[in-house]
């Protein structure tokens, strides 16, 4: 029934050929607009940003750390040591409704961090406000730099590998990772 309104609609001499691109164009946005569609996800920061304990010499450590199952609840890199308050958070969360990140967010102020977070398909975004060390600041050497810990509720239906990309307001990329979310 669908495709026969179509083909009448579109049947030479019912609308003139400019208008039948015009309905074929419109019809396949919303097709492709119904298949795109941005999902919002809550999140939680139970902690203000916290340093990580690390072991001279100082270990390198991601910029993001994905935490999508119990098993992957690991320091992440050799001489760092999750604080106390992040190993209680991560080893008690239900990871068939949230996966946790932590990010790195360096000297900034708290609480204030994110703007939102949100899905489209396998993408997942995390808008932050740009917090850009401007002329005549400057960051101590050797400083540890904080990282924000946030729970990411999951809603929908998730199992596959997700992108996800870390810009700030001013739409400038930070970080980029993939990680598999059950």
């Amino acid at each position: 029934m669908f495709t026969s309104r179509i083909s009448r609609i579109t049947k030479p001499g019912i609308f003139p050929k400019p208008a039948r691109i015009i309905v074929w164009v419109m019809i396949v946005s919303v097709l492709v607009a119904g298949c795109k569609s941005s999902q919002i996800l809550s999140y939680d920061m139970p902690l203000d940003p916290v340093s990580f304990e690390t072991e001279p010499p100082y270990a390198d450590t991601p910029d993001i750390i994905v935490i999508g199952s119990l098993d992957e609840v690991a320091p992440p890199a050799v001489g760092v040591k999750y604080p106390k308050e992040v190993m209680d958070i991560l080893s008690n969360l239900d990871y068939n409704r949230s996966f946790a990140i932590l990010f790195l967010v360096g000297q900034v102020q708290n609480n204030i961090i994110i703007n939102g977070v949100v899905r489209k398909g396998s993408k997942v975004t995390i808008e932050l406000n740009d917090y850009s060390i401007g002329s005549g600041n400057y960051i101590v050497p050797g400083y540890t730099l904080p990282y924000q810990l946030i729970v990411v509720e999951k809603s929908g239906t998730w199992g596959e590998d997700i992108h996800f990309v870390f810009k700030t307001d001013q739409a400038d990329i930070l970080a980029e990772s993939d990680h598999y979310i059950p």
